[in-house]
């Protein structure tokens, strides 16, 4: 398994597959300004932070540390806001 599945939580196939998901790693003033963006388009869109950001409409939040070579031991339910950012 990839790095960057393992950090996901996804499998290879979910990884690689064609279904036009973007994924934002952080969730800071640029990370939540481009995650708001590509959801207001229509894009499916997955940010990834170590801490939760306030909510974001049409964006799936995953925990994780990309510096933390250790996948972390659950991943907390992605959620998807309906309120906007």
């Amino acid at each position: 398994m990839s790095p960057t599945a393992r950090l996901l939580g996804v499998s290879e196939d979910q990884l690689m597959s064609d279904d036009g998901l973007r994924v934002v790693f952080g969730t800071g003033q640029v990370g939540t300004t481009l995650a708001a963006q590509l959801a207001g388009l229509g894009h499916p869109v997955r940010a990834v932070s170590r801490h939760r950001p306030p909510p974001l409409a049409g964006v799936d939040w995953r925990a994780a540390d990309a510096a933390d070579p250790k996948p972390p031991p659950t991943q907390p339910r992605a959620r998807r806001s309906s309120t906007s950012a």
